[in-house]
């Protein structure tokens, strides 16, 4: 009985080997890329920055984030910067091999940026209300806005040739579109509360919202072409950065911020508006947005959405004279 005994252990045990040299030997594995980050401060200046990929194998394109905003896809493992204001940064970058997409990330401490260079621009200045004694100032605060054209889809023209004051692309609101007065007597009262407050050093936008206004396409149950309210789901703060690409300015919000009104296009938030007026009192950005996700062939156009100081009155109208 005790041969038995053994005998079947034996086996068993064999079996038992068999199975797992089986499992070992046809178990896959993906080699994403891996690399190692080097981040070196200029030694006179410590905001002028040179970040490179070391160590990293079979990498097509680097894609580096310098954490205030700005971006550059490289085919090449190292990239330079200069930062315009003091702060800690966190840069990444996000390689991409045949395999597969990695990130590495990186910190670093910036105390010699010339931070005039940010508070004489007019952009700066006049989305923040600029700098106070070379410092930060209080900011300012900006609110949707409620009058006719405030919220415009269609293709525009282009940047230069804008004027907000025509109304040129598909379609417009009227006054008090966000308040009831959109044809399906759809109001969104609490996200019309909603406070964007933009300072500087650090750069950034603080969110004051219990609830946001969403295109419709963010939620496949609601009708086609009718936004919609809901409970606010971002932060409240975000690093923001004014950028310049091609002589067009845009305003980005980073790691998925948006201004009150969520959409996502290619499945990324929309956090990157290009700025076609900005005034004292005046903001008014546009993104391409998805026509309709559900038919691609319609394409891509603008959605325009206009933002005014908070302590902005705007009155209705007066009706047209008969």
């Amino acid at each position: 009985m005790r041969k038995f005994d053994l005998l079947k252990l034996l086996i068993l045990g064999l079996i038992a080997l068999a199975f797992g040299s089986c499992s070992d030997d046809d178990s896959t594995t993906v080699d994403v890329p891996t690399a190692v980050l080097k981040i070196t401060q200029d030694s006179d200046d410590n905001s002028k920055v040179t970040v490179e990929v070391e160590e990293a194998t079979g990498v097509l394109s680097y894609a580096f984030s310098f954490g205030d905003g700005n971006t550059v896809n490289a085919e090449g493992p190292k990239a330079s910067h200069t930062y315009l204001w003091n702060s800690e940064f966190t840069v990444s970058v996000v390689l991409t091999s045949a395999q597969g997409v990695s990130e590495v990330t990186g910190t670093l401490t910036v105390t010699d940026a010339e931070s005039e260079v940010i508070c004489n621009n007019n952009y700066y200045q006049l989305l923040t209300g600029g700098c106070q004694d070379g410092g930060p100032g209080l900011g300012k605060t900006w609110k949707f806005s409620i009058a006719p054209g405030a919220f415009q889809v269609g293709p525009g023209p282009e940047h230069g040739d804008w004027n907000p004051d025509q109304n040129v692309i598909w379609w417009g609101s009227q006054y008090n579109h966000w308040g009831g007065n959109n044809g399906e007597g759809i109001s969104m009262p609490e996200a019309l509360k909603s406070r964007f407050t933009f300072g500087l050093f650090p750069n950034v936008m603080e969110v004051q919202a219990t609830h946001q206004i969403n295109n419709w396409q963010e939620d496949i149950t609601a009708e086609a072409y009718i936004d919609f309210e809901s409970v606010y789901e971002g932060e409240d703060s975000y690093s923001v950065s004014i950028i310049e690409e091609d002589g067009t300015m845009f305003l980005q919000i980073m790691d998925g911020g948006f201004l009150g009104y969520k959409q996502t296009v290619d499945g990324v938030v929309n956090s990157k508006y290009e700025i076609v007026s900005l005034t004292e009192t005046e903001l008014y950005v546009r993104y391409l947005n998805v026509l309709n996700k559900n038919e691609p062939e319609n394409g891509m156009n603008y959605r325009y959405l206009k933002f005014v100081q908070e302590d902005v009155v705007e009155e209705e109208p007066a009706p047209a004279a008969e």
